[in-house]
């Protein structure tokens, strides 16, 4: 009898253990993967704020095409936008009118994985940074931006993003962060708590 009870134990806690391994790799899984067909359209377009701009579409190292919004400079500096976590360009478009009207060349990039871009796996800056470096290489390359007279503002994951690229590109001349992240651990722990309604721990590590 007590044989018996010690393996029905055993066969809860394996199924138990199984179960909380199968439902952590779904939520990690949906956390870093932003397949096309699960994103949203975005809410709003630049004739919604009267932005002129063009849309462009570049390809970042690996081969993946990134979509953008462009408009050229009357001050002779560009301004990069970068949305945040699972958002789109349409985000970043009511900064974006702001300095147009100011006079910058603004470009409101957008990263794999996001937006109508290629790509289903967010790194976390890990392989983003390419993509920024794509667009900056843009600016520089196709519409003559002067060194030093580009500048960049994030938001969110954006924002964590742009500072880190910004460091590893000295001739960025300016970056504005709207609520970046300082610990990756811990903008985990918030984010499994608000994305999946499960506690950071045990789910979270």
């Amino acid at each position: 009898m007590k044989r018996v009870i010690s393996w029905s134990v055993a066969v809860i806690l394996v199924l138990l253990l199984s179960g909380f391994l199968v439902v952590t790799y779904q939520q990690a899984d949906h956390l870093v993967h932003y397949p096309l067909e699960e994103r949203t359209a975005a809410k709003h377009k630049p004739q919604d704020f009267d932005l002129v701009v063009e849309d462009v579409v570049l390809h970042n190292v690996d081969g993946q095409r990134l979509h953008g919004y462009f408009s050229t400079t009357s001050n002779g500096a560009y301004v990069m936008l970068q949305h945040g976590f699972k958002a789109n360009r349409g985000y970043m478009l009511e900064e974006a009118k702001m300095l147009q009207n100011a006079g910058y060349g603004i470009l409101v990039s957008s990263v794999r994985s996001h937006d109508l871009n290629d790509g289903d796996e967010i790194t976390f800056g890990v392989r983003e940074m390419t993509d920024l470096d794509a667009w900056y290489q843009f600016l520089v390359d196709e519409h003559g931006a002067t060194l030093n007279k580009v500048g960049m503002l994030g938001n969110s994951l954006g924002a964590s993003m742009v500072i880190e690229y910004a460091s590893l590109n000295q001739n960025i001349a300016a970056v504005v962060a709207v609520s970046p992240f300082s610990s990756l651990q811990d903008t985990i722990d918030v984010s499994v708590e608000y994305f999946t309604g499960l506690p950071a721990f045990p789910f979270a590590p």
